[in-house]
């Protein structure tokens, strides 16, 4: 018999949500089934609601736990909340994964009655919830959840097993990979290049920007008006070439303000033996510790990544620093992962 249903959005589509349940493939387990959050004939917005929560309620009845993957954003949050109640009210046991936070949407359910309610009587009788960061479980016990929240990762699909190196005869590859939106830093990124190049004198320092998105064409505009030599603008890279463009790279730069979970590149880039250059923002201070995995900080200012990537260029520091993150990707696997999830729903039910 089933037990578990995860509510999912369409897997052919991109996303990482889709790529983190596409990759798991928990619907292999007998226990497991997705429940595809898209699907449906029906484009209408009304009758696309209708016809999902029939469909999902007809599938409930066979399953014993539901599990869904909501970003605390207002769609997200509305519609979710519709799936969390009807399977409380059909007995069943609900875990709440949350995949990503909008602070602003965090102070609307703060300050509006009708959501804070929807918030605290249907969220709040959920049996668990699952959060990227310490940050976020804080977030929901203040808005007032009181049972378990468990911290998870998201996965990386590369597993090295030898430590990188670098030399000073050798080009030197940053990457920057991410949807390209002001927020994620990539200007910040463009900036320490150019410290890099000009107050360091390190001409051989590379910047690879792997991703699109509305800021693409000015992002080629600005590295041209500001001058900066070797930053290449990739676009959005996928499959054999995104893997290539890790294995080749050397530092993830990834100066992030933007509202997010836990980002994935960090992962991958942990999994592929690379220092994370980064924020202390969303998740990931919960996974990169300052000099241990990289550099961390809360500036917002060029100059902090360009010191930081230079400190990264000391051979000893730079290998001792890729070697802690392949061995601290080991708890980033598919298999890692898949365990961690399958432990929970045992757990919650005490499936054997």
């Amino acid at each position: 018999m089933k037990k578990v249903l995860i509510v999912v959005p369409d897997l052919s589509l991109p996303g990482g949500v889709a790529n983190y349940y596409k990759t798991l493939k928990l619907d292999k387990h007998k226990e497991v089934s997705y429940f595809n959050i898209n699907g449906g004939i029906f484009k209408n917005t009304v009758l696309r609601l209708i016809e999902r929560n029939i469909s999902f309620l007809f599938q409930l009845f066979k399953f014993k736990i539901v599990h869904v993957n909501p970003s605390f954003l207002k769609k997200s949050f509305l519609r979710e909340s519709g799936l969390i109640a009807i399977s409380l009210l059909c007995g069943k046991k609900v875990i709440v994964f949350i995949r990503g936070w909008n602070n602003d949407f965090e102070k609307e359910v703060q300050s509006n009655r009708i959501y804070n309610q929807i918030f605290k009587l249907i969220w709040c009788k959920s049996d668990l919830f699952i959060v990227l960061g310490s940050t976020f479980k804080q977030k929901v016990q203040k808005l007032g959840y009181a049972k378990k929240v468990i911290i998870e990762t998201t996965l990386s699909e590369y597993q090295k097993t030898e430590p990188k190196s670098i030399d000073d005869s050798e080009e030197i590859h940053l990457l920057f990979i991410s949807r390209l939106v002001k927020e994620k830093g990539v200007y910040i990124a463009i900036d320490a290049l150019k410290l890099i190049q000009t107050h360091h004198n390190l001409s051989h320092v590379n910047l690879y920007i792997a991703g699109d998105g509305e800021i693409r064409d000015d992002l080629v505009k600005y590295v041209k008006e500001k001058n900066v030599s070797n930053c290449h603008i990739l676009g959005s890279v996928y499959g054999k070439d995104k893997e290539t463009l890790f294995n080749k790279s050397h530092i993830l730069l990834f100066p992030t303000y933007y509202g997010e979970g836990l980002p994935n590149a960090i992962l991958e880039a942990m999994g592929s033996g690379l220092p994370i250059v980064s924020r202390i923002n969303a998740g990931i201070p919960d996974q990169v510790e300052h000099k241990i995995n990289g550099y961390l900080t809360n500036s917002l200012e060029p100059e902090w990544y360009a010191e930081a990537i230079v400190s990264l260029l000391n051979p000893n520091t730079y290998h001792t620093i890729s070697e802690n993150n392949i061995i601290k990707a080991k708890n980033y696997s598919k298999d890692a992962v898949s365990s961690r999830l399958m432990d929970i729903y045992k757990q919650l039910l005490c499936l054997k």
